[in-house]
């Protein structure tokens, strides 16, 4: 454990024993000043019981609302994607190879999410291209003959794909594609993947 960690775990039972010495400081100066006394106690169980409960219960729902905002608040109901990206190089002649990229997407959460814009910026290495920015047109395997084909939809539980072909000069040695999943929502997703452009020829 860490200096930090045993600092926070230290400050924390400090103000719970604090809170804990004020409580019962609060009680006797009650008692010293006459506002509680052993008989008032007695003529009045029936209203300090009533009070106990009101009072259990308030401190429970004051305990459920804290717990949701630490522990479930912006979990629950939030949408959650899990990425895989993979790139396939394969040789199409001697000046150029042809570059897959694969972009895996599946709803890991609670909520279906709606309106998936991927898009993808690709930095070659090598050469002189320049690097290709916020490009959209990524298709969806057996999809329609659209020109420009999304997801509307991806419920919980369910996955799909997305892919974008490149036609890579052999001058560039490497690519490196820098892909994103944004809703409107404002949410997004990344992930980068490097791809070597050096095929590897077997001798027959």
């Amino acid at each position: 454990m860490n200096w930090s960690a045993r600092w926070a775990r230290g400050y924390s039972a400090l103000v719970v024993l604090l809170s804990a010495l004020i409580f019962v400081l609060f009680v006797a100066v009650l008692f010293r000043y006459g506002f509680i006394s052993g008989s008032r106690l007695v003529t009045n169980k029936d209203l300090i019981d009533v009070g106990t409960k009101i009072l259990a219960s308030i401190v429970l729902t004051f305990g459920a609302v804290a717990s949701y905002f630490r522990f479930f608040k912006g979990r629950t109901l939030s949408p959650r994607l899990t990425i895989t990206a993979a790139v396939n190089v394969l040789p199409v002649d001697a000046t150029k190879n042809f570059h897959v990229l694969s972009l895996d997407v599946k709803n890991v959460g609670s909520v279906a999410i709606w309106g998936l814009e991927p898009r993808v910026e690709i930095h070659f290495h090598g050469g002189h291209i320049r690097p290709e920015k916020d490009i959209d047109d990524w298709f969806t395997p057996l999809e329609g003959s659209d020109d420009r084909r999304t997801l509307q939809m991806l419920d919980t539980e369910e996955s799909s794909q997305f892919v974008v072909q490149r036609e890579v000069p052999v001058e560039c040695w490497a690519v490196t594609y820098f892909a994103k999943v944004g809703l409107s929502s404002g949410h997004s997703w990344h992930r980068i993947v490097t791809a070597s452009n050096r095929l590897e020829h077997k001798e027959k």
